[in-house]
Order: C-alpha cells, then structure tokens, then sequence
C-alpha cells in the first residue's frame, strides 16, 4: 500500500511540475505559490477530516500536485529574480538541498 501511495504522490508531482510553466505564465509567480501553499494546506485538512483509504490516496495526489507545482514555480520565480550567476548558483544549490529534504520528509530512504 505505501508502494501506491509513493507511486501517485510522485505521479501527480510530475504532472504538476509540467503544468506548472503556463499556470505561471497565467496567474503569475506569486499567485501561483500562495495558491499551491493554501490548497495543500486545505487538502491535508480534508482528507484528516474524513478517513478513508481512498480519500488517503486522493491526499497523497494532491499534495504531490502542491509540492510539485511549489517546486517549480519557486524555480521559475527565482530564476526570473536572479541579478548574477553566483545567486543563480546559490539559489540551484538551496533548491536541490530542499528536494532532499521533501523527499526524506514523504519517506523516500535513498
């Protein structure tokens, strides 16, 4: 069962990672990491409010859609924002410390 939970967070974070450019491009940077951080705070609090295993997996999705479009916003934001290449470097090096970091924190043992 943890193997499919894995399987769709992973799965829906890919999925808003590609979909992530034009809702950017659309609703702009900001908008769009205020919306992916107040939607997964008020899809956990769903899916705690009713317990059910399918309702488990549908959280599982759309906090995987969350993190993902989060992900790459915060890149394309920052990307956008950066003035040098050592900020570039710097800002590369913070993102893929914090991929690790949300990959340990869903339990992802390397």
């Amino acid at each position: 069962q943890e193997g499919l939970l894995s399987v769709i967070l992973y799965l829906a974070w890919v999925i808003a990672v590609m979909m992530s450019v034009p809702i950017s491009k659309g609703l702009r940077e900001r908008f769009t990491l205020l919306l992916s951080l107040h939607l997964s705070i008020g899809f956990a609090i769903l899916c705690v409010v009713v317990p059910n295993y399918y309702i488990l997996l549908l959280s599982r999705a759309l906090t995987g859609i969350c993190v993902g479009l989060n992900d790459c916003t915060t890149g394309l934001f920052a990307a956008k924002l950066v003035s040098s290449k050592e900020i570039l470097i710097q800002c590369s090096f913070l993102s893929g410390a914090l991929f690790v970091f949300q990959l340990e924190e869903f339990g992802c043992r390397y």
